[in-house]
């Protein structure tokens, strides 16, 4: 699964999470776990596995993401900073 230029990844919220999603999770984990430390690509995971309760980056997603990874804005800079990286893969 190839990772498109300005976007980590896309979850569309829906009632239940098909299987073919959670094949799909997968590829792109370990898509990330080539070019990504752990941590890092546990980050991205989270993140779109939070948008299926919240669609858009509002306090309320931002909350939850700090629920599951409490030093996630650290996380989140951290893949800023690696975005070369992951872009030149």
């Amino acid at each position: 699964m190839a990772l498109r230029r300005g976007r980590w990844g896309r979850v569309l919220a829906e009632e239940r999470v098909r299987a073919e999603f959670v094949v799909k999770l997968k590829e792109f984990t370990r898509c990330l776990d080539e070019v990504l430390p752990r941590p890092i690509a546990e980050y991205v995971v989270v993140h779109e596995l939070v948008h299926l309760h919240e669609p858009h980056h509002t306090p309320a997603f931002w909350r939850r993401m700090e629920r599951v990874i409490p030093d996630y804005q650290r996380h989140k800079k951290m893949l800023l900073l690696r975005a070369a990286d992951v872009e030149a893969h």
